[in-house]
C-alpha cells in the first residue's frame, strides 16, 4: 500500500509491450490532473484503471506481442519517485503473478563501487529485497551480478529492479533519494559492464573438470587485474548449467575436494551462502518439522554441522553432505547465513508452535542451547531476537 495520496502527486501508468525479446513503451496514461487539484475519487480511479486494463489488452492483441506489463509511477511534491507493477499479462491475456519487493530491516552497506555489490552483506540485502524474483529465476545475487547471460533474463523485470534501487536509496539517505538512485544505477550498470567485459576476453576462463584450484591457476597465469571477478564469473556460469538451487548446492559440494586451497574454499563458500539465504532452500534441507520453534533449533544445530533429521531420500543425503564441511568449519559464510535464518525466524510474526503455551519451552531451549553454540558474530543479534520474541509472547499473554 502506498497510503494516502497528496493532492499534488503526479501519477502515470506506463504500458510496456514485450516484442522481439525487448520491452518497449507502448503508451503512457496519466490521471488527467498533472498534479493539480484533489486526488481522484474512488469511482474515478476505478474508471481510470478499467481504461488502463483495456489499453493493456489492446496492446497484447497486436501481432508479435509476447506479454504486456503496466507500471504505476508516482512523483511526490518532494521529488521522490515510487514505481510498482500494476498489471502483467502473458501471451494468453491471463494476469501473471506480479512479483514485488520483500521487506528489509535496514538499508544495508552503502556501496560506492561496483565491487561493493559483490560483498556478502550487499548480496544478503539483494537476496532479501528481491527474494520473489530470485526464487522464480532460481538464481542467487552473486550469479546475477557476475554472469552476463542473466542480463537479458532481467529485462522483463526492469520496473521491479528500479523499485528496489529506489527503496534502498530512500533508506540510505533519508531525504530526497534522487542523487543516490542515480549513483546506485551507475553501480549496477558498472557491474553489468564488468561482466560483459569479462565475456569479451580472448581467453575467457571457465571452470573445467580439473577443478577450482586449476581455474584459479589459469586466471593467475593471465595476470588479469580482475582475477577475483573472473573466478566468480566462472563459478556462476558453472552453476547455471545445474538449473535448480538444490542441484547447484550439489555441484558446489562436488567441487569442495580434500586439499582444496583456502582461496578455492572461500569461492565456493560465497556462492553456497547465497543459495542458503533462501528460506525455501533451508526448508528443503531441513525436511519436515513439527513447528517453527523446532525448525529453528534444528537449523542452528545444522549450521554447526549436525544433519537435520526431517529430510528423506536425496534431500537428506544432500543435507548430510553439507553438514560435514559445516562441522569442519570450512564454510563460515554459509554457517553465518544459516544462523541469520534462525534470527530472521525469531523476528518473524510466525508462531513458534500452534499453541502459545508451547512457545515458551521452545524459546527457552533456543535461548539456552543455541546461544551457547552460535558463532560470536551472531550472538548479540540472536540474543536481541530472543528478547524481542519474549516481549511479543508476554504482550500476547496479557491480551488473552
Amino acid at each position: 500500500m502506498w497510503g494516502k495520496r497528496p493532492a499534488s502527486t503526479i501519477e502515470t501508468y506506463e504500458i510496456q509491450a514485450l516484442r522481439n525479446g525487448y520491452w518497449q513503451i507502448a503508451v503512457a496514461i496519466d490521471d488527467g490532473r498533472n498534479g493539480v487539484g484533489p486526488p481522484l475519487t474512488p469511482n474515478a480511479l476505478e474508471l481510470l484503471e478499467k481504461k488502463i486494463r483495456a489499453a493493456a489488452q489492446a496492446q497484447l492483441s497486436m501481432p508479435g506481442t509476447q506479454a504486456v506489463q503496466v507500471l504505476h509511477e508516482r512523483i511526490r511534491p518532494d521529488g521522490a519517485i515510487f514505481v510498482k507493477e500494476f498489471l502483467r499479462l502473458d501471451g494468453l491475456g491471463v494476469p501473471a503473478r506480479v512479483l514485488g519487493l520483500s521487506p528489509i530491516r535496514d538499508a544495508g552497506p552503502r556501496c560506492e563501487t561496483p565491487g561493493g555489490l559483490l560483498q556478502r552483506r550487499s548480496c544478503q540485502l539483494i537476496g532479501t529485497l528481491l527474494r520473489g524474483l530470485l526464487d522464480e529465476l532460481a538464481v542467487s545475487p552473486l550469479e546475477l551480478l557476475t554472469d552476463e547471460s542473466w542480463q537479458r533474463r532481467l529485462q522483463p523485470h526492469a520496473t521491479l529492479l528500479a523499485a528496489a534501487v529506489q527503496k534502498v536509496a530512500s533508506l540510505q539517505v533519508g531525504g530526497d533519494p534522487r542523487a543516490r538512485v542515480t549513483a546506485l544505477d551507475a553501480l549496477v550498470e558498472g557491474a553489468q559492464k564488468r561482466a560483459r567485459a569479462a565475456a569479451a576476453l580472448d581467453k575467457v576462463p571457465e571452470l573445467e573438470a580439473d577443478g577450482v584450484d586449476a581455474l584459479l591457476a589459469r586466471i593467475k597465469e593471465m595476470k588479469a587485474t580482475d582475477g577475483e571477478f573472473l573466478s566468480m564469473r566462472a563459478m556462476a556460469r558453472h552453476l547455471r548449467k545445474a538449473g535448480s538451487p538444490l542441484s547447484k548446492i550439489e555441484r558446489l559440494l562436488e567441487l569442495l575436494v580434500p586439499g582444496l586451497s583456502a582461496q578455492g574454499v572461500a569461492l565456493i563458500d560465497r556462492f553456497m551462502a547465497g543459495l542458503v539465504d533462501a528460506a525455501s532452500m533451508v526448508k528443503d534441507l531441513l525436511g519436515r518439522q513439527p513447528n517453527l520453534g523446532t525448525a529453528l533449533i534444528a537449523l542452528g544445530e545444522f549450521a554447526n554441522g549436525k544433519p537435520p533429521g526431517g529430510g528423506k531420500g536425496d534431500l537428506a543425503e544432500l543435507a548430510r553432505c553439507l553438514a560435514d564441511p559445516l562441522a569442519a568449519k570450512r564454510l563460515p559464510d554459509t554457517r553465518d547465513a544459516l544462523w541469520d535464518r534462525v534470527i530472521s525466524g525469531l523476528l518473524s510474526n510466525r508462531p513458534l508452535a500452534e499453541k502459545i503455551r508451547d512457545e515458551w519451552p521452545l524459546l527457552k531451549t533456543i535461548d539456552r542451547e543455541l546461544q551457547l553454540t552460535a558463532p560470536e558474530s551472531r550472538r548479540e543479534a540472536l540474543a536481541a531476537a530472543v528478547a524481542a520474541r519474549k516481549l511479543a509472547l508476554r504482550k500476547a499473554a496479557d491480551q488473552m
